[in-house]
C-alpha cells in the first residue's frame, strides 16, 4: 500500500501507463491548469492511497491506522467510484474529507482479491442505475 500527497508522485507508483495517464487526467480535470491541481492538493491535504496487487487482503487497512480510517471511509461511503483502463482496469474512489473540498482517493486493481473491490463495484453499479 502506498500513499501519495502530490499529483506529480503518480509517476512513482508502479502502475500501467494507461492507468497512470488516465488517473492524472482525471485528477487534473477539475482545474484549468495542472499547477492549480498541485496547489490544491498541497494546500488542502488531498491524497491518494494505492492498494497494490501484492497487498494481502487481510492486512489492508491494518498496516497503518492513519490509512485505516480513510480506507474505510472511501470504500464504504465514496462520493463516486469509477473504472480506469480496460486491459488491466483499476477502480478509483473518492471521499470528500472537509468543507474546502479536499479528498481522499483510493485506487485498487479490479483484479485484487479483496472485499474492497466488491464494495466499490457495488457503488459503481448503484451509481449507474
Amino acid at each position: 500500500m502506498k500513499r501519495i500527497s502530490q499529483i506529480n508522485q503518480i509517476s512513482t507508483l508502479n502502475l500501467p501507463y494507461d492507468i497512470s495517464t488516465a488517473l492524472t487526467i482525471h485528477l487534473e480535470s477539475c482545474f484549468e491548469h495542472k499547477s492549480e491541481a498541485e496547489h490544491f492538493w498541497a494546500e488542502y491535504g488531498t491524497f491518494l492511497i494505492l492498494i497494490e496487487e501484492t497487498d494481502c487482503p487481510e492486512w489492508i487497512g491494518k498496516m497503518d491506522k492513519k490509512n485505516d480510517y480513510w480506507l474505510d471511509s472511501v470504500i464504504n461511503f465514496p462520493e463516486y467510484a469509477l473504472l480506469l483502463g480496460t486491459t488491466q482496469p483499476y477502480l478509483l474512489a473518492l471521499s470528500i474529507i472537509d468543507d474546502a473540498g479536499a479528498g481522499a482517493y483510493v485506487l485498487i486493481p479490479l483484479s485484487h482479491n479483496s472485499p474492497c473491490v466488491a464494495t466499490l463495484i457495488n457503488h459503481l453499479n448503484n451509481a449507474n442505475t
